[in-house]
């Protein structure tokens, strides 16, 4: 079945124009994806520190009932 080249050029705006699209969607994914691990990363780094932060606590507060009883055995 031989294709005319008025069907060739009927057929190549629409085909480009649907390429064009999907590489546009394709960029705006890419760079959405981007945002999405620097946010990851972000997170990451704010868990860490939380978890650094209420490991200190947790010895704060099991360090200061021992030291007030010591202190009042003391008195």
């Amino acid at each position: 079945m031989p294709c005319t080249s008025s069907a060739d050029t009927s057929i190549l705006p629409i085909v480009t124009s649907q390429r064009d699209r999907f590489r546009q969607r394709n960029a705006e994914l890419e760079e959405e994806l981007r945002k999405h691990y620097h946010t990851i990363l972000e997170l990451h780094t704010e868990i860490k520190s939380l978890q650094s932060d209420n490991l200190k606590l947790y010895e704060k507060v099991h360090y200061l009932p021992r030291h007030l009883t010591e202190a009042e055995a003391g008195m």
